[in-house]
């Protein structure tokens, strides 16, 4: 609950005003945050948060995927669908080579993992907020 209340500070602050240009960066104070020692002491912790901030990615970038899917930005929704699906994919792999598989990958790999996927999810989402912003531009 904690680690909520954590994230929804940090996407408040982390908001741009009206007035300022668009920001295509990727919001890393989420992924700091879940890596912070005094938000999340122990790995157990540091992959709570992360999956949490994962999770919440994770539904803004479904959004933005519908939002790309209006009919005034014209992009292919197979092509869009298809896209996402691999970029999933991909996440979850190269996510996954922090577990060694033979059991010898230790108790901060399932932490390792869910702060890779954060940091990919938040990469993705300043993605496609810059697709959506040029291809709304013309």
């Amino acid at each position: 609950m904690i680690h909520r209340a954590i994230i929804a500070v940090a996407l408040l602050t982390a908001c741009p005003k009206a007035d300022a240009q668009p920001q295509f960066e990727a919001n890393m104070h989420l992924l700091a945050m879940c890596r912070d020692a005094s938000t999340s002491s122990t790995p157990t912790g540091t992959a709570i948060c992360a999956r949490e901030a994962t999770d919440a990615a994770d539904q803004r970038i479904a959004v933005l995927i519908r939002e790309a899917r209006s009919p005034g930005l014209a992009l292919r929704g197979a092509d869009l669908s298809a896209s996402q699906t691999n970029w999933l994919r991909y996440r979850d792999l190269h996510c996954g080579l922090f577990d060694r598989g033979d059991g010898s990958s230790g108790t901060q790999t399932p932490a390792d993992i869910q702060l890779c996927r954060l940091a990919h999810s938040l990469r993705r989402e300043a993605e496609l907020r810059e697709l959506i912003y040029l291809m709304g531009s013309r």
